[in-house]
């Protein structure tokens, strides 16, 4: 069920900065400062030489992500940086996607030309609304204006796969709204489309005004909505719905997060950056100046790790497995569980009581397979899929 016998790598890259940080993120971000980006790029590369016997057992690297935080705060010479460092340990030559996110105030044409030139072929660009009453509602710092600009700019520099982040469930949008911000993502040709519904997580300032009732999350039922809505406007528009939260043109998926999905290896550098070798998982300290004092010290910033049981791995397998368009193998939850598929589906119907599990997902190939339906309520089938296994 994973890949630990896999010699190819994906790489993460974490820039923790942010001019201001959104009240509904709950991603490690700390206050941008120029002094504090070089002697954060300096101790990058030192992780990496610190990590470079993995590296060098794992030289095919499939995808590098930078992600934020706010990676645009690079200068082309950083990634530059990085990339030498990298190369020194694996194939370089064998990226098939190189993806930097991109928050869209402040960055014009040669930014993105320089970006490009460094070798970046993909951007992720952090739209979230068209709408500005509704970024001023989620503390975006940037306006519609500046997505269509960064989306002009973003065309004209030949990049070859281009994603975008919208939010929808955000207090006071409308469906109506929605349908707008959609409609524009489908007319730019846009490539890729990942699809988030807000969450109010906990240690979020959105988190605390909603314990306070200084904001009113939107009625389940207009989210749905949202969801549907989505899910019929971008199929019409010859997207594939490969995700449960992403959408892409035929062979435009994201590479990177598919590697997550299929239970692949990947090696996280920097602040709260996560790392997986198949059978291992750890994970970095969340604060920088930790970080960095721990680098200066000539040691890993490890803040934990974990070995996954048979347990965790099968838990997992069902957890990302249902996410996906391919769907859970039943023929795997035989050979962990002794289970037949039968024995499975049988009890999810019964714990699904009045849900008909035909409306939510089909079986294919000895596959589960949610449909868009099932996705909306896929925590709640997860879980009970989880409860047979348990009560086995």
């Amino acid at each position: 069920m994973c890949l630990e016998n896999s010699k190819s790598l994906s790489i993460y890259i974490h820039i923790p900065f942010c001019k201001r940080k959104c009240p509904y993120c709950a991603f490690a971000s700390e206050d941008w400062g120029f002094d504090r980006i070089n002697p954060y790029i300096r101790a990058l590369t030192q992780e990496i030489d610190f990590l470079a016997e993995f590296l060098k057992t794992n030289p095919e690297t499939l995808s590098i992500y930078i992600g934020g935080g706010t990676p645009n705060f690079l200068k082309p010479d950083h990634i530059s940086d990085l990339l030498s460092a990298f190369g020194k340990y694996v194939r370089m030559d064998s990226v098939q996607e190189f993806t930097i996110e991109i928050n869209p105030n402040g960055i014009g044409s040669g930014l993105l030309s320089r970006y490009r030139e460094a070798g970046i072929n993909r951007i992720s660009i952090g739209c979230q609304s068209i709408h500005d009453q509704e970024l001023k509602t989620l503390g975006r710092i940037h306006n519609s204006k500046n997505i269509f600009d960064v989306v002009k700019s973003a065309n004209n520099c030949g990049f070859s796969q281009r994603s975008m982040d919208f939010i929808y469930g955000i207090p006071g949008q409308t469906v109506e709204s929605w349908s707008e911000t959609l409609q524009w993502a489908i007319s730019t040709g846009v490539e890729h489309i990942s699809l988030y519904n807000l969450i109010f997580e906990k240690g979020t300032s959105f988190y605390t005004m909603l314990k306070k009732g200084q904001i009113i999350p939107l009625d389940e039922e207009i989210e749905w909505q949202m969801y549907d809505l989505a899910h019929q406007m971008l199929a019409s528009a010859g997207y594939v719905h490969y995700e449960i939260s992403n959408w892409a043109k035929p062979g435009c998926q994201a590479i990177h997060n598919s590697v997550y999905w299929n239970g692949g290896k990947y090696l996280g550098f920097g602040v709260a950056a996560h790392s997986f070798n198949g059978v291992k998982r750890w994970w970095n300290v969340s604060a920088v100046n930790d970080y960095l004092r721990k680098i200066s010290d000539g040691n890993l910033p490890v803040e934990n790790s974990e070995s996954l049981t048979e347990a965790n791995v099968l838990n997992e397998y069902v957890l990302l497995r249902l996410r996906t368009m391919d769907g859970m193998n039943f023929k795997d939850l035989e050979e962990s569980t002794g289970m037949a598929s039968a024995e499975i589906l049988e009890k999810l119907q019964d714990k699904l009581k009045q849900r008909d599990l035909e409306k939510y997902g089909r079986m294919t190939d000895n596959r589960l397979v949610l449909n868009h339906h099932g996705w909306f309520i896929c925590d709640y089938i997860i879980e009970n899929v989880l409860t047979i296994i348990e009560e086995k």
